[in-house]
């Protein structure tokens, strides 16, 4: 909380083996000692009339994560088995659709001058969106769909602080083709919770097992969903994910996005430090690109 600095963004960290809760932040937040024994009209107007909304729980929420929702596809993906992590793909060009029935709707790519072939280890590291809408729509019917539900889209977490479900789309299904496509990479109407999403993460530690977020120490420790990926395949998603972090320039293994909002540049982090391997971690920065420093600042001993 302090190195955020009071700017708007919310962090979570989970125990991938225990499911417990060592970090769950919203900011800029307020004393609530204020309230007792009765807070001041005008220091009440003043948090009210705060531009960064300290009453409104980012925690809580739910926002677009881009680039950071690839690892997940390529779980679903990999367990639907057709997606095969050594197989290249050719992908040229910048922009790509699968049928011209698409029109004007085509997906980007941030990095079109990556070597071909494109594996999953170049797509996550290159965050290649052109690969996993390849991906998503090379599965089956609702494959895809199923799968993101068995990660725990659309339900809300059983948890003592009410956390909104993670989304796959306002319906709840796909609408079309295009937008399958472009969910692939977080784009559309995906939208992530924060505890969810470190979670998530947890996964690809805890070999394809995801426990159930604990808060206190009398709630006994669950797992929501096993055998979401194999652990030969989670250990190829941790090995791409540490290569990202080496190209993104830190010391961690994850993703990171920045998104362009009305705000300004939403950061990204979600991954977990090599050093410590029992933490997994997500970080969401409103108007600040570099997510990441807040990641680090999670695990320092300061």
């Amino acid at each position: 909380y302090r190195e955020m600095d009071d700017a708007p963004g919310t962090a979570a960290a989970v125990d991938p083996y225990t499911g417990e809760t060592h970090v769950l932040v919203s900011s800029p937040a307020y004393n609530p000692n204020d309230f007792i024994p009765g807070i001041k009209q005008s220091r009440f107007q003043q948090l009210v009339d705060d531009p960064g909304q300290p009453f409104f729980n980012r925690s809580a929420a739910t926002y677009p994560p881009s680039y950071v929702m690839q690892p997940v596809t390529a779980a679903v993906a990999m367990k639907q088995g057709t997606l095969d992590p050594a197989e290249g793909i050719d992908i040229n060009g910048e922009t790509w659709q699968k049928y011209a029935s698409w029109n004007d709707f085509r997906i980007t790519r941030p990095n079109p001058g990556v070597k071909n072939p494109i594996d999953l280890e170049k797509a996550l590291v290159h965050s290649d969106s052109i690969y996993f809408a390849i991906q998503a729509t090379n599965m089956p019917d609702d494959s895809f769909l199923t799968g993101l539900s068995e990660f725990g889209f659309g339900t809300a977490l059983d948890y003592p602080v009410p956390l909104s479900a993670s989304q796959i789309s306002e319906s709840g299904a796909f609408g079309s083709e295009g937008q399958l496509a472009s969910s692939a990479s977080g784009g559309s109407q995906v939208r992530l919770n924060i505890l969810h999403t470190a979670a998530m993460y947890g996964t690809f530690l805890a070999d394809g097992e995801m426990k159930k977020p604990i808060l206190t120490s009398e709630t006994e420790e669950e797992s929501l969903k096993q055998e979401l990926l194999s652990a030969e395949q989670a250990e190829l998603v941790r090995t791409a994910l540490a290569e990202a972090g080496e190209e993104d320039g830190h010391e961690l293994v994850g993703k990171t996005a920045v998104l362009k909002t009305d705000k300004g540049d939403m950061g990204w982090f979600a991954g977990y430090d090599p050093k410590v391997g029992n933490l997994s971690v997500a970080v969401m920065m409103e108007d600040e690109e570099d997510a990441a420093a807040i990641a680090e600042a999670l695990f320092s001993d300061d």
